[in-house]
């Protein structure tokens, strides 16, 4: 019971949060600037206010704050690393498939043709699919914990575990937001961004089983694996979204970003 419990809530959570996110029906070039910049302002609080709090006490089991906050430190850097190696890994894999170099300079000519904005369009939505990807993977990565948290506390009590899973079923609605959100924006279906929202949720499955029947990963392992996917998370935030959503609003969308960032904090705290 406990177990469809964790499922329920990480389907829901992220499954909703992702259809908010592909919800937008104006694509126009200012109104996905502004989604996107709402997708990195998400992600930046659920990795400050949640995701960075969470390693830092899970990785006290070091013995000192110091010891701790460096290794969440190195996991972060490490994430950051493993997020640019695989955007780094498509973009080579890209190229050579399509026989293109990739190259972002401007052409020297004054004057755009349409081939001109057809590939720089090309390549955005191709940038957008890959931040909405690592994504999926760092928020389902992320989901794993709390699913331990719905198996312990489940383990003793179904009333208890219920309860928990409601609370993180809520709290996983701005992480559907911010996997689906980029996804639809780099062009696509918004029934696929959906459902791999959704198959984020479903990772909570895997946590759930751990906390049942192992009793919950090791503290510094837990918190060494939320620091990494915390890492590739500000990445993509900071190296994909919000340039992109720089570009296509032609100033920074600074009213969506904040929002979405207002938004993390506020489930962060209430849920």
């Amino acid at each position: 019971m406990i177990l469809l419990t964790s499922v329920v809530a990480g389907v829901l959570g992220t499954g909703i949060g992702g259809v908010l996110g592909a919800a937008a029906k104006d694509k126009s070039r200012k109104s996905v600037g502004g989604m996107l910049a709402f997708a990195g302002g998400v992600m930046l609080g659920v990795t400050a206010f949640e995701m960075l709090p969470d390693a830092v006490k899970e990785c006290l089991a070091l013995g000192t704050e110091f010891l701790s906050a460096l290794a969440v430190a190195g996991a972060v850097f490490l994430g950051v690393f493993i997020a640019f190696a695989f955007k780094f890994a498509i973009e080579k894999i890209e190229e050579k498939r399509k026989n293109m170099p990739l190259d972002n300079r401007k052409p020297q000519r004054t004057g755009f043709s349409n081939a001109d904005v057809e590939v720089f369009a090309k390549k955005t939505n191709s940038g957008l699919k890959r931040a909405g990807i690592i994504t999926f993977f760092a928020i389902a990565f992320h989901n794993i914990p709390e699913g331990m948290a719905i198996g312990a506390s489940g383990a003793s009590s179904l009333a208890t575990g219920v309860m928990v899973a409601i609370v993180i079923a809520l709290h996983n609605l701005p992480e559907g937001m911010a996997i689906s959100a980029p996804l639809v924006s780099g062009g696509v279906k918004p029934y696929r961004a959906i459902l791999l929202s959704i198959c984020a949720g479903c990772a909570t499955l895997l946590g759930a089983v751990v906390g049942v029947f192992v009793g919950g990963l090791d503290e510094i392992a837990s918190g060494v694996c939320v620091a990494i996917a915390s890492g590739a998370m500000i990445y993509v935030s900071c190296f994909d979204l919000l340039p992109v959503a720089t570009k296509l609003d032609e100033e920074f969308p600074s009213v969506p970003f904040f929002f979405g960032g207002a938004v993390a904090m506020i489930f962060s705290l209430l849920f």
